[in-house]
């Protein structure tokens, strides 16, 4: 068992879990073959939608189901199935104290 990080807006995350599906790497699927059954992945979404405002925030995980990367209909991008949760959403924050190395 392995653990995957996937780093996509939060926008994209919610379609995955909406569709029950998963998507890395703009839709390439040479990451999600690498995968398992039994993996994890996770997703940090940076920010909100690609290119908008910041989140900075885990923000699904999910367990990889023994299945094939196949089309989506979100165009030519390659998915594999998952049993995906939504996380609740919580920007990271940021320390502003000031400490010493």
């Amino acid at each position: 068992m392995k653990a995957w990080l996937g780093v996509v807006s939060r926008a994209h995350v919610r379609r995955g879990v909406a569709g029950g599906f998963a998507q890395l790497c703009h839709g390439k699927a040479q990451p999600l073959r690498r995968m398992q059954g039994g993996d994890w992945l996770v997703y940090y979404s940076p920010t909100l939608e690609m290119g908008g405002a910041p989140l900075r925030a885990f923000t699904a995980i999910g367990r990889v189901e023994e299945s094939e990367v196949y089309s989506h209909d979100m165009g030519a991008a390659s998915f594999r199935l998952g049993a995906t949760s939504a996380m609740p959403t919580r920007p990271k924050s940021h320390s502003t104290g000031s400490g010493t190395a």
